[in-house]
């Protein structure tokens, strides 16, 4: 970690993302929350080119996903960092409440949300299972050419292959799929219930709750689901998160949006494709953005 931005001064702050990655909106909502400016520059965790694990990226996220937030001197390479530095870093306005017991469930709703593996749930449904089996198998093929390649980062490749093994094999297994669908479900249930004559998921004021729970109910809507059968406090809730201006403000999806990702495929397949079969493949391709 670096130390912090001298008082007065205005961080650089640059986020690699892609836009229809969870993890990426989460950590585009905390900053649009916070109000802080940042560069998003766009980085493709999928196909053609892989390009998060090229080694310039792996260097700064050794995991080779999205998103990657660089401020000032810190690299922060997942959304639960970002989410508690840039808490910190910018104090106004908070998104932690300063009473210790709310400060505490806070946490625990965030801990939930990150308890559900959203790659499982995306890439383990049935009709998403083959294509996304296609997908890895392509990370994996990356990966190997760029530890090949770069033999002095041997051991961050082998230790992200390690990671797209155990994914594949996850997302791979009904029983694991099952349960982390059922423990969604759990979780929604229990919001519904904790919503039923409130405003926020804690207290009187928007926190880092609501940033997560926010982004984790739009991708279940974006995935074809309904998370509000039987949860009218959860639709409440949502509704008025909706329209928050961070929420279009940050990109926030409910569906796929092939315009956003228009731009991003045609750079990506310009040295492989002609523009014509670009168009075709970006509806290929559209489950490796979901990460």
């Amino acid at each position: 970690m670096g130390t912090a931005a001298a008082p007065g001064s205005t961080p650089a702050v640059i986020l690699y993302h892609v836009p229809p990655s969870f993890y990426s909106q989460v950590a585009r909502l905390m900053l649009v929350e916070k109000g802080v400016a940042f560069e998003p520059r766009a980085v493709v965790p999928g196909p053609p080119n892989f390009g998060t694990y090229a080694p310039w990226y792996m260097r700064l996220n050794p995991m080779g996903t999205v998103p990657t937030l660089i401020l000032d001197d810190e690299v922060l390479d997942d959304s639960r960092t970002i989410l508690e530095v840039v808490e910190r870093r910018f104090d106004r306005p908070t998104l932690r409440p300063h009473d210790a017991d709310a400060q505490a469930q806070v946490d625990r709703w965030v801990e939930d949300a990150y308890q559900i593996s959203e790659r499982v749930l995306a890439y383990g449904s049935g009709r998403m299972r083959t294509m996304g089996r296609r997908v890895n198998d392509g990370r994996r093929r990356a990966v190997l050419t760029w530890r090949e390649k770069t033999p002095d980062m041997a051991s961050i490749y082998d230790a992200k292959l390690a990671d797209l093994d155990q994914f594949m094999t996850d997302a791979a297994d009904d029983a694991t799929v099952r349960a982390q669908v059922q423990g969604l479900h759990d979780k929604l249930d229990t919001l519904d219930a904790t919503l039923d004559g409130r405003a926020f998921v804690v207290g009187d004021s928007y926190t880092l709750a609501d940033v997560i729970w926010t982004v984790t109910v739009a991708r279940k809507i974006m995935m074809g689901d309904d998370p509000f059968a039987h949860r009218p406090h959860l639709r409440a809730w949502f509704d008025r998160m909706r329209a928050r201006p961070s929420f279009d403000r940050a990109d926030v999806w409910t569906r796929f949006k092939p315009h956003k990702m228009l731009p991003i495929a045609l750079r990506e397949f310009r040295r492989h494709l002609s523009i014509a079969a670009a168009l075709v493949a970006l509806l290929g391709a559209a489950l490796a953005y979901l990460r």
